[in-house]
């Protein structure tokens, strides 16, 4: 197993010398010649698509491995580890430890070469034959919220040059910061999967600005038990194609909009919520649907 995993480390090398490879193993990824590991990112920072991957691990060892190429790409995370940036996790232990006073288990020996590696050392791979550990970045910005955030630039960049962009604590690609409001399109909102990227997205360009470029036309309103409200709007994306989208507020930020798409189907914006909630299935959208057994399912309250 260990032969084919290192045979491929060295074709991904060779892949990515070949013209037709260039932009799915970009070379600042490259992080050590002799180690060969690399990262399925483009130049930019962003995973690529689980397709693009594919195609990647395909190119790379034909059809045979394909499995276990993405096999060896899932696991790959198992041994990431993200040092100073995963602060969470040793700020509560040591605080069980030096505000709570429980600092007579046994555990905390073991425990110090962690810590230690969270204080002076960034990101790293962990293997039983090699190890490599990244350098503090040497820019790093955040909000008040000590939340990763640059609205004019990267939030985080190394010395190599590598980036990383996010606003209020969302990693986003590097477009969506740079690339001035009035210029985004304001249909890359409603084709973004990712959540908290699309209310970024709308967030930037503007509540007010995303409804009316998208020709949003209300098409009925929900108010639930908690007091919030849901739109169900009919806008239009691309060359004039109609989609009917579920627009409400975000729960706990004031003034942030989600715009989640929902089967033509939906009559109702209840049956769009029950629906996102999974309280429904899409087959019995277009049936008679009791409202009042569905408001009962509703959670009481929304986070």
């Amino acid at each position: 197993m260990r032969e084919i995993t290192r045979k491929w480390h060295n074709d991904v090398i060779t892949a990515y010398q070949t013209s037709m490879f260039q932009d799915l193993v970009y070379p600042n990824h490259i992080t050590s010649e002799s180690v060969k590991v690399f990262s399925l990112e483009n130049k930019d920072g962003e995973l690529l698509e689980p397709l693009r991957g594919y195609l990647a691990s395909k190119e790379i060892n034909g059809s045979d491995n394909v499995d276990f190429t993405i096999d060896c790409i899932k696991k790959w995370s198992s041994v990431y580890q993200g040092g100073n940036m995963w602060s969470a996790l040793p700020s509560y232990l040591e605080a069980c430890r030096d505000v709570l006073k429980l600092d007579k288990l046994d555990c905390w020996e073991k425990y110090r070469a962690w810590e230690d590696c969270a204080k002076y050392g960034g990101f790293r791979v962990m293997h039983k034959e090699f190890c490599i550990v990244c350098e503090f970045p040497e820019k790093l910005q955040a909000d008040v919220n000590g939340r990763p955030h640059c609205a004019t630039g990267p939030s985080h960049r190394w010395k190599t040059g590598f980036e990383l962009y996010h606003l209020n604590g969302v990693r986003v690609p590097k477009w969506l910061v740079m690339t001035p409001a009035h210029e985004i399109d304001v249909n890359l909102a409603l084709s973004e999967k990712n959540a908290d990227v699309q209310r970024e997205i709308i967030r930037k360009i503007g509540a007010q600005r995303f409804l009316v470029e998208t020709k949003a036309k209300e098409l009925d309103n929900f108010i639930d038990q908690t007091g919030f409200s849901y739109r169900l709007l009919n806008m239009k994306i691309g060359n004039n194609i109609n989609r009917k989208y579920l627009y409400f507020e975000h729960a706990s930020l004031k003034g942030v909009w989600y715009a989640k798409p929902v089967p033509p189907e939906c009559r109702t914006a209840l049956h769009a919520r029950a629906w996102i909630l999974g309280l429904i299935e899409r087959e019995h959208l277009s049936k008679d649907i009791d409202d009042a057994k569905i408001i009962e399912c509703l959670p009481d309250k929304v986070a």
